[in-house]
């Protein structure tokens, strides 16, 4: 399945050529362009990469050095070319005759050209490929949360088939994805009709949302993609003071929770549900 993404067989290319009039802007440059494509690995992706030179026999035939992010796919125990960022010198250039009229240089005509230095740089969907076999597991597909297109999917649970019963647990569900929206969270509350919660739950693990198990009992179950972990945070609904088993609200029959949540509570929530694995450290084989 990931083949169309890895070598030989990338069908879409971010790629630049450059010219420069000094040897130091083009090797300048080349580090510049390396240090993107590493965040957009490190950053985005969550996928740990080593910057390097690659060999003489590795580098770009032609040019003068190669630059590379080189990540690692436990699964197989092989390295994986993540992105190239090249200097090619004047060698192209004076292959093909590419010259400017250099500012410093005195005379007319030919006395006044130089042979530009030249970059060469490019990235590729080989990005999605190693994503998905650095993130993903049995279950399939796992997201980053900075590229996931839905970052938390909210599904009622714990629902009555009598009409008007459900409002309550429909209300906190919107309630608590206005709550993360608002700090930031790609959140969606599914409420949609003639669907079952476990049919809910397989649906958003297909889309890579990692949802929240919305109960009747004031409480969130969440569910961590990357690790299939579980567990409950109702904590974040109760209020600052620990709630007393003589509370007269909840002996009244009312909701002892808060209407709203206090922002720490909030931020305490994401910080639980917006959750970037840690790198982990590999060792190379023999």
């Amino acid at each position: 399945m990931l083949e169309p993404f890895l070598r030989t067989r990338e069908f879409l290319w971010q790629e630049g050529h450059t010219a420069f009039l000094h040897k130091s802007e083009a090797d300048a440059e080349v580090l510049d362009i390396l240090d993107l494509y590493r965040r957009v690995y490190v950053d985005l992706l969550a996928v740990p990469v080593i910057p390097g030179v690659k060999s003489v026999k590795e580098k770009f035939a032609g040019g003068d050095y190669t630059t590379t992010v080189e990540g690692f796919i436990p699964t197989t125990g092989r390295g994986i070319q993540g992105g190239t960022s090249h200097h090619l010198g004047q060698n192209f250039s004076k292959m093909f005759d590419i010259t400017v009229e250099h500012p410093d240089k005195t005379g007319t005509g030919d006395e006044k050209k130089s042979y530009v230095y030249q970059n060469s740089w490019g990235l590729s969907t080989r990005t999605l490929g190693v994503m998905v076999m650095i993130h993903g597991d049995d279950q399939g597909l796992v997201l980053p949360p900075r590229v996931a297109l839905q970052q938390v999917a909210i599904v009622p649970v714990g629902l009555s088939k009598a009409e008007g019963k459900n409002q309550a647990i429909y209300d906190a569900c919107m309630k608590l994805e206005r709550e993360l929206i608002s700090a930031g969270i790609r959140a969606k509350a599914d409420l949609r009709e003639g669907y079952t919660p476990g049919w809910k739950f397989n649906d958003h693990e297909l889309k890579v949302s990692p949802h929240d198990r919305n109960g009747s009992h004031d409480m969130v179950l969440t569910y961590r993609e990357y690790h299939s972990d579980s567990s409950s945070v109702p904590e974040i609904f109760r209020q600052t003071r620990p709630l007393q088993s003589d509370d007269t609200t909840a002996r009244n029959g009312q909701s002892p929770f808060p209407t709203s949540l206090p922002p720490s509570d909030v931020r305490s929530m994401i910080s639980r549900l917006r959750c970037i694995p840690e790198p982990r450290m590999f060792r190379m084989r023999g």
